[in-house]
């Protein structure tokens, strides 16, 4: 896939939202380690999120603001809104926990989202890669 073509999209539930779907792949991901690591600070998003910012303190809403899912003025950005409204389930045996978001009506569409992950993955891995080679050739500098 070159820059030009357009990357697969598809809905969210309950929103209807088109999203990019290795966008939502990478950022689901993102949100399920924030979630686990700062759970705090997730709850604190769901709750804006909710139309709910009492409660929610000034270190809280800095670190939401750092993380890009809150604005200047204390709302959460429409997308990661969008994001959790569709992925978010309070209350399940486990407890907390972030399903898949999108709507998937077909066996293409579980099939875009899976080359998604693995696409997602592969970047991932790519990164590390070339930040590794980065610092081996930077150490021998010194």
């Amino acid at each position: 896939m070159t820059e030009k073509e357009e990357r697969p999209r598809l809905k969210l539930k309950k929103v209807g939202r088109s999203v990019d779907v290795r966008r939502v792949a990478a950022e689901i991901k993102m949100l399920r380690r924030f979630m686990e690591a700062c759970p705090q600070e997730f709850q604190a998003l769901v709750s804006l999120t909710e139309g709910r910012k009492e409660g929610i303190g000034r270190t809280t809403m800095t670190i939401l603001r750092k993380c890009g899912y809150v604005r200047r003025d204390g709302s959460p950005v429409p997308y990661f809104a969008d994001l959790l409204k569709a992925a978010y389930r309070p209350a399940t045996p486990d407890g907390p926990c972030l399903v898949d978001p999108l709507d998937l009506r077909s066996s293409q569409d579980v099939a875009l989202v899976e080359n998604a992950e693995r696409q997602t993955a592969e970047d991932a891995k790519r990164l590390i890669d070339r930040l590794r080679k980065f610092r081996e050739n930077d150490a021998g500098r010194e």
